[in-house]
């Protein structure tokens, strides 16, 4: 089992996202990081993760992730959360459906873990039997070590 990721606790991540429709669906993601403990700013954090214009990115002909990834000093260190839709959601700037949302947040002070992270997770999310694996996990804590084995 791979390390655990400081920033991504079994709370912040949904597996049956229910919402069908796009700004829905992301509020939902969002709203998981609420209650935790790095967040300072609620209200900054929400709007500025909403107000994102975020083109999905595609895994295949099919299928697509979304990544909403903001600076924002609303949070004290870097914060992470995820939905899951097995039917997807349709995006407007996507052909393909949207199966997963990620909602990164992470302060200006921590610039090159931000680029770090973000790079690594785009680069893992493209690969199709990791994207499988993320679709078909029944737990939230097995999507998170599915990830953290890609993520190191």
């Amino acid at each position: 089992m791979a390390h655990r990721p400081y920033f991504f606790s079994s709370d912040s991540v949904r597996l049956t996202l229910t919402n069908e429709e796009q700004s829905a669906a992301v509020e939902d993601v969002v709203k998981l990081l609420k209650q935790d403990r790095h967040v300072t700013n609620w209200n900054e954090l929400f709007q500025a993760v909403i107000a994102l214009s975020t083109p999905p990115l595609k895994i295949d002909q099919e299928n697509a992730v979304a990544i909403y990834h903001v600076r924002t000093n609303s949070v004290q260190d870097l914060i992470m959360a995820a939905g899951r839709s097995i039917s997807g959601i349709r995006f407007k700037e996507s052909d393909q459906l949207v199966h997963l949302i990620i909602v990164i947040g992470i302060p200006h002070a921590l610039n090159q873990e931000y680029l770090r992270v973000l790079g690594s997770l785009a680069r893992s999310l493209k690969e199709p039997a990791l994207f499988q694996q993320l679709l078909t996990t029944e737990s939230a804590d097995e999507f998170i070590d599915i990830l953290s084995q890609h993520h190191e």
